[in-house]
């Protein structure tokens, strides 16, 4: 908007309204939000309420664990015994598969939630720039593909794939809509979020914006805490954005121009 285009002319950015969408083991008061606020942004971030989620699913794997220890167990005690052996083997893998199926679930109705929730956060807020990091990256990538938002996107260590593997969906990998201005940030050290998924994610979306390779930083992109870079990083995106909407309003009337020359022209021949 015009807020943004003179915040970035005048590098006044405390009128520029920046989104921060958090990860599933974090709150609003995640660090990154912070480094936003301490750029000078207007930021707000929304609590999706997901830090009960992870803890669940800790307990529900340190469960997963304790059981297959159990059983393996009883295996090793009673491996004279074949039927026993069997039908505690079956108990196992069907307890894993009920434990699994709860956990999907839970994670898809706590998704649409997070969804809900930011949408809601969006409609209030009217950011100029969203930055979301991890889990709120495949949220925030959901809404690019509902048609929710479609503004300036900066995702940091996104969790796109996994997410999408986690809610056991249907299909191919989600990408990016066509046309978006998006900046990629991961590295190449992140062993919760894989550096390849973020690549493929960039390479299969045909968007404006750039993929940066943040090297050997890991899942929490330490380097990226410096408020000065991530100013830079905001306002560049904005920028990029605003370059290609200038662009775009150019072409349309370029295309009108040349429809209403069509017109009088076929019109004067009559």
């Amino acid at each position: 908007g015009d807020a943004a285009r003179h915040a970035l002319r005048n590098r006044n950015v405390a009128n520029v309204r920046v989104m921060f969408v958090h990860g599933i083991q974090a709150d609003p008061s995640q660090y990154k939000a912070d480094v936003l606020r301490m750029a000078g942004f207007n930021v707000f971030a929304p609590n999706m309420g997901t830090n009960y989620l992870a803890f669940t699913c800790i307990i529900v794997a340190l469960a997963l664990l304790i059981a297959c220890m159990y059983y393996l167990y009883i295996l090793i005690r009673s491996r004279t015994k074949y039927h026993g052996i069997a039908v505690y083997l079956a108990l196992a893998l069907l307890l894993f598969y009920l434990l699994y199926v709860f956990v999907a679930l839970i994670w898809r109705w706590k998704f649409v939630h997070c969804l809900n929730t930011v949408t809601d956060a969006i409609e209030t807020f009217q950011p100029q720039a969203i930055v979301a990091s991890s889990y709120g990256a495949a949220v925030t990538v959901e809404l690019m593909r509902e048609g929710v938002w479609s503004g300036p996107t900066i995702l940091l260590s996104p969790a796109v794939d996994i997410i999408h593997r986690m809610l056991r969906r249907e299909g191919d990998l989600p990408t990016i809509p066509e046309g978006m201005t998006v900046t990629i940030v991961h590295g190449q050290q992140d062993y919760i979020a894989p550096y390849k998924d973020s690549l493929r994610l960039h390479r299969e979306s045909d968007t404006h914006g750039e993929f940066i390779d943040a090297g050997s930083d890991g899942h929490l992109l330490f380097s990226w805490n410096d408020p000065k870079d991530m100013r830079n990083l905001v306002l560049n995106t904005i920028a990029t954005s605003t370059r290609r909407r200038k662009r775009g309003a150019t072409s349309a009337t370029q295309a009108a121009r040349k429809e209403q020359q069509r017109v009088a022209t076929a019109t004067a021949s009559c």
